[in-house]
């Protein structure tokens, strides 16, 4: 009984220890390919640059878990490929790769599965800096969303990347006066929160003394402008005085009043992020019309050896060095001998 996991745990360690092709990849079970998309991807792979291939091949799995998770997965791999950029440096991708790669990505825009056409729209989203062709393209994806509560995350994520941010309150305004669903209302809400705008004031203003499920999202809003809010002034006034308006809104009220009157406006949580083009935009040429050339991508600055300069991030959730195997093989070699000293001391017994 105490030998048996010591011997699976060594298995599983001289396996996971081989790096291996995207070819390997692919003959593995739907279970381990999402387990390696959840761990580290990029350190099953003997040459790193083969993550955007082993990517496009798990979003074209013929398991909607896998092509789940590599949804999810990928937009991960994108964002951290960003850091990597703006760090100064990140691995270099074949032009061939990142187009089909895109295609894949954009292939799965029209998915049935929410969480997968919300986590593809980041990753393309995250590719690249505000650009006409790009932008417009992920405005009709956003406008042919028929849930709104997809629409209203998308929005928020194109937000994040800093595009249409007029074109994206006015949307936010309008999932905000007709939607009735609780989650929408509030990534509405969010959105106005955060954006602040002017031409706004006087819709939500009507919205926040209607009595409504709205109108507490519209007050919340209404709260964030701080001073620039001062024309609701006399409506959240008149709120107060209300009696038969329900307790936490008059409570709201008051305190978004007085946000008003000290001016403490609500700081955006939009965490914005320098974007960088990863690779040429393909989101509608054929990947095999691709010259097979390498993406103009910068490489990692040289390493001095006399120093130990803080890491930068990788295009994948793995912060370990390249040369972690021998690492892996000590490990490798410790289970071994534990599994051996345990059967010694079961043979003693």
């Amino acid at each position: 009984m105490t030998i048996k996991p010591f011997c699976l745990m060594l298995t599983f360690l001289i396996h996971s220890s081989m790096a291996a092709t995207v070819e390997d990849y692919l003959t593995k079970s739907p279970e381990d390919k999402i387990a390696i998309l959840r761990s580290k991807p990029d350190r099953f792979l003997s040459d790193p640059k083969d993550i955007l291939r082993l990517y496009t091949a798990s979003l074209n799995d013929r398991s909607e878990m896998v092509q789940r998770e590599a949804a999810r997965s990928a937009a991960f791999l994108v964002m951290g490929l960003q850091a990597a950029s703006n760090a100064g440096g990140m691995p270099k991708f074949s032009i061939e790769d990142s187009n089909n790669f895109q295609q894949a990505l954009t292939s799965k825009l029209d998915n049935a599965d929410d969480g997968t056409r919300i986590a593809v729209f980041t990753a393309i989203a995250y590719s690249s800096p505000p650009v006409d062709v790009l932008d417009a393209f992920l405005q009709t994806k956003i406008e042919s969303q028929s849930d709104t509560k997809v629409k209203a995350q998308m929005l928020e994520t194109l937000g994040k990347t800093q595009r249409k941010m007029e074109w994206i309150w006015q949307q936010a305004l309008d999932l905000l006066k007709t939607s009735t669903d609780s989650k929408t209302l509030h990534s509405s809400a969010s959105i106005l929160a955060d954006t602040k705008p002017e031409m706004a004031l006087d819709d939500l203003i009507q919205l926040a003394l209607k009595a409504s499920p709205i109108q507490w999202h519209a007050i919340q809003v209404l709260r964030a402008y701080g001073a620039k809010a001062a024309k609701a002034k006399s409506a959240f006034e008149a709120l107060i005085k209300d009696q038969a308006a329900p307790e936490d809104i008059r409570n709201l009220a008051r305190i978004s009043l007085e946000a008003i009157n000290t001016d403490k406006p609500q700081p955006s949580s939009l965490q914005m992020m320098k974007l960088t083009a990863l690779w040429p935009l393909a989101l509608g040429s054929s990947p095999k019309d691709a010259p097979k050339q390498t993406a103009p991508v910068v490489n990692p600055p040289p390493t001095p050896q006399s120093s130990s300069p803080k890491k930068a991030a990788d295009a994948t959730p793995s912060e370990e060095p390249a040369s972690s195997t021998p690492w892996g093989i000590i490990v490798v070699l410790i289970v071994a001998a534990t599994c051996l000293l345990s059967l010694l001391v079961k043979k003693r017994k």
